[in-house]
């Protein structure tokens, strides 16, 4: 197949009349315009260098901003003005033990402060019913303290009267019974009668220690509970002053 289509092909060459040699003429030589190549590149070098002079250069700065003086000799202060804002190094959140409505701000952001500064106030209503129902309290237990006082000077009266009474009979049951004892060794009085007068005198020794023991015992009890109530007046007081 490939062999016959050589075959046409020459002979349609030949038939034409055309041959190797003259289809194989050379071509005129093309000169290069030199001249237009440097002008070109000329051109192009002059519209690059015009565009880097229409742009800008540098910081662009507004011409209302821009000062202008002469040259001095002196201490160079390059000074840069600009809008910031100031942080604290460090801060401390604060927040109250008690709530409330805020009533009072004393103190602003930034203000120099001091320790145990007031900074603001805050009302509570629960809060000073419960200060009136402490204060009541604490008008109670001072009343009763009060009370407990007048008590132990009651008693402290009360024992030194008895004491009285008591060194008073002892004194007459002694004074009874050496009577007693002189009129019965004269054999005017029977021995039942000193025996009596003997037993009389024991039984005053005896209620006079009982009364002291008692005071001491009572005393004590009463002092305790003043000591205590007391204490614990002083608490409530030391709570509200750090408070």
């Amino acid at each position: 197949m490939a062999l016959k289509i050589v075959e046409d092909t020459r002979s349609l060459i030949a038939g034409a009349g055309l041959s190797g040699a003259a289809m194989d003429q050379p071509l005129p030589k093309r000169r290069r315009n030199y001249l237009a190549v440097a002008a070109g590149a000329v051109g192009l070098m002059v519209g690059m260098a015009a565009l880097s002079q229409l742009l800008p250069h540098g910081l662009r700065v507004a011409e209302g901003e821009i000062r202008v003086a002469a040259v001095q000799q002196g201490m160079f202060k390059n000074d840069v003005v600009v809008r910031s804002t100031a942080e604290p190094l460090h801060t401390i959140m604060l927040d109250a033990l008690e709530s409330g409505r805020v009533e009072e701000v004393l103190v602003n952001d930034g203000a120099l402060v001091e320790k145990d500064s007031l900074l603001f106030r805050l009302s509570n209503p629960q809060l000073r019913l419960n200060l009136v129902a402490r204060e009541a309290d604490r008008a109670q237990q001072i009343s009763n303290l009060s009370v407990l006082h007048v008590s132990i000077e009651t008693s402290e009266t009360e024992h030194q009267r008895r004491m009285l009474d008591l060194n008073f009979a002892l004194t007459q049951a002694g004074k009874q019974y050496a009577r007693n004892a002189s009129l019965a060794k004269s054999g005017v009085i029977a021995a039942v009668a000193l025996e009596e007068s003997e037993d009389r005198l024991a039984q005053q020794r005896q209620a006079l220690e009982d009364e002291k023991t008692r005071a001491v015992i009572e005393m004590r009890i009463k002092r305790d509970g003043a000591r205590r109530m007391e204490q614990a007046h002083r608490l409530p007081s030391a709570a509200g002053r750090n408070r």
